[in-house]
């Protein structure tokens, strides 16, 4: 009866170490994998970025020979903001980046942003944006 119950421990002792030892396996990965991913996107992002805004939460970055405006996300994602970026004003309160027929203002304090058309445009705004860093 005792050879029984020792027999039953060590099956479950044996499945609980192989279910650790998966477990284990699992995270270690899952945490290569995540490391990886960070480390990728901060190359990537780094090394065709022209300016960032917004605590770099905003960047102007060239993405296959466009110019964007984007917003940088946790991953290697990119939420286009901006096309064609020409030009951009950086600013303490406010920036300002220009596109082909439209504009963007951006608030440096939360990272908000307005776009708005060339036409749109007011006379504050038209100062500002005559003023710009052009980009080549």
């Amino acid at each position: 009866m005792n050879e029984a119950m020792n027999s039953n421990t060590d099956k479950k002792s044996r499945k609980s170490n192989i279910l650790f030892g998966i477990l284990m396996g699992g995270g270690f990965i899952c945490i290569a994998v995540f490391a990886f991913s960070l480390i990728l996107a901060t190359f990537y992002y780094d090394k065709d970025t022209v300016a960032y805004f917004a605590d770099k939460k905003l960047a102007i970055m060239s993405i296959n020979g466009d110019i964007v405006l984007g917003e940088i996300g946790p991953g290697p994602e990119i939420n286009t903001i901006l096309s064609a970026v020409e030009g951009y004003k950086h600013g303490k309160d406010v920036s300002y980046v220009k596109g082909e027929t439209e504009f963007a203002i951006i608030v440096e304090k939360d990272a908000s942003w307005i776009i708005k058309s060339m036409s749109e445009a007011n006379e504050e705004e038209r100062k500002e944006l005559a003023n710009l860093t052009i980009l080549d």
